[in-house]
């Protein structure tokens, strides 16, 4: 049962790509792909619009709400 989303490795990245609290996306990143998003936080919590940050908000585990880190880039 490693892939149960209480077991894993993975984290989660909160993004609100315009800063609204109801606009969100939620990525589910795992450990290697970490500093790449935080690379990615950082450049957005330094910009006028948006914020990224780290949750442990259950609704992001639930299955078929986060986005892949990898599949960031449809979006």
């Amino acid at each position: 049962m490693t892939n149960h989303p209480n077991r894993s490795k993975v984290s989660y990245l909160r993004y609100c790509p315009r800063g609204f609290a109801n606009e969100v996306v939620f990525f589910r990143v795992r450990p290697e792909e970490i500093p790449d998003a935080e690379s990615f936080a950082a450049e957005v919590n330094d910009g006028v619009n948006g914020h990224a940050i780290w949750t442990t908000e259950a609704k992001a585990r639930v299955p078929g709400v986060a986005v892949e880190w990898r599949d960031k880039d449809w979006l």
